[in-house]
């Protein structure tokens, strides 16, 4: 449903000067582990996100080149950097439970699993995303290995056909690329939300008509 600004946004990354275009399920992904580390301050080598600037996003796309990543940054771990991450996710969606439980689904993917020296914290209201990475991690691993395990974590889902990021380490200016994207998102998520708990006798009385349509576009079949 977002459609022509995510093909707007590609557009853009794949011509930054600062990008670089991965194939990451051909990549050594970092080492799953059964528990969630817990990483103390004294313990951090490398701290994405969190009051550096994060934002994090999942979005139904029906043109994902499986397993590309673009990043626009370094790939090498940095003792602090600012976090952007837009997964995007093809699926078939058969109605509007399908797509409000596919969406719930994609944002605790990488809180559900762990990765060995990792920890994931995520706030979803707010589509951010912080991550500290233990420092005998940080010279053995990089964002490369930490992009091909999240590649692995969505592609176990069985409804999932392709899986593609951008992802971005570089500044803050970048990260504000994802801000549009996210304001939209919301304003879907919350019209889902009315469609499917509230009983709306009229489209008269609701105030998320031009969101509606969007909605109503995406089942029409035929």
């Amino acid at each position: 449903m977002l459609h022509h600004e995510i093909k707007s946004l590609l557009e853009y990354a794949h011509t930054h000067d600062n990008a670089t275009i991965y194939t990451i399920k051909n990549e050594t992904p970092w080492h799953e582990v059964t528990h969630a580390a817990m990483i103390f301050k004294d313990e951090i080598g490398s701290q994405l996100g969190g009051p550096y600037g994060s934002v994090m996003l999942n979005c139904l796309y029906d043109n994902v080149v499986d397993g590309r990543l673009t990043l626009l940054g370094s790939e090498y771990l940095q003792p602090q950097s600012v976090w952007g991450r837009l997964t995007l996710v093809n699926a078939a969606i058969d109605d509007e439970e399908s797509y409000y439980s596919y969406m719930q689904q994609l944002m605790l993917v990488p809180v559900r699993h762990s990765m060995e020296g990792v920890m994931i914290r995520i706030q979803p209201s707010e589509y951010k995303e912080w991550i500290r990475i233990h420092k005998d991690h940080v010279k053995t691993h990089n964002i490369i290995q930490f992009f091909s395990r999240l590649y692995n974590w969505y592609r176990q889902l069985p409804w999932i056909k392709a899986v593609e990021f951008v992802g971005i380490t570089s500044c803050s200016d970048d990260i504000a690329l994802l801000q549009p994207l996210v304001e939209k998102h919301t304003h879907i998520i919350k019209a889902f939300e009315k469609r499917l708990n509230e009983d709306i006798k009229s489209c008269n009385t609701c105030d998320n008509n031009a969101v509606c349509n969007t909605i109503n576009s995406l089942f029409q079949k035929g």
